[in-house]
């Protein structure tokens, strides 16, 4: 196509991205049109942190050793708005490592939490997090619920719908094998 580009014609801008949204979405249990496309998943990041409104006092929970791309962006607004980033350290109980730190997840969410954000799995050891546990407890103080599924989306099941996160953050290069 790109070799002959007199063919190409206006719609071949959008439907491909368009298809590209559709089968991320029956990927995820989720409709095309909630399906957004960023160069990476560090700018859909920012893009949500900036929407989400943070206030001085407030905090954002993400688990420890979370990847950078949650963090980076959340420590830039939290230090700008004058709210904190709470940490939940890992769990020593070993042989529910899943169960126990999302029990400290959602323990962490407060009155005062504006967002919580985090991967599916955690990428350094792939604990899988309770989504709909943290996902109720954010929605019960109002919080943003965030999750990156980019190390899991496409490898294991992820169903939107269920987990009901206000944002969905993937990058197709991982699991996905864009």
């Amino acid at each position: 196509r790109k070799s002959q580009p007199w063919e190409i014609v206006g719609e071949d801008f959008y439907a491909p991205g368009e298809e590209l949204r559709a089968l991320a979405g029956r990927l995820v249990n989720a409709p095309a049109d909630a399906v957004c496309m960023t160069p990476a998943v560090s700018y859909g990041a920012a893009i949500v942190a900036n929407a989400v409104p943070l206030r001085r006092g407030q905090n954002v929970v993400v688990p420890a050793e979370e990847f950078p791309s949650v963090v980076y962006i959340w420590r830039e607004r939290c230090r700008a708005a004058g709210a904190e980033v709470r940490t939940v350290p890992r769990p020593l109980d070993t042989a529910r490592p899943g169960t126990r730190w999302s029990e400290r997840m959602a323990e962490a969410i407060d009155r005062d939490t504006a967002a919580v954000a985090f991967t599916a799995f955690h990428w350094t050891d792939g604990t899988r997090f309770d989504l709909e546990a943290i996902g109720a407890r954010a929605r019960e103080v109002g919080a943003a619920f965030i999750v990156d599924g980019t190390q899991s989306v496409g490898a294991a099941p992820f169903d939107f719908a269920a987990a009901r996160p206000d944002a969905l953050l993937c990058a197709g290069y991982k699991w996905l094998l864009g």
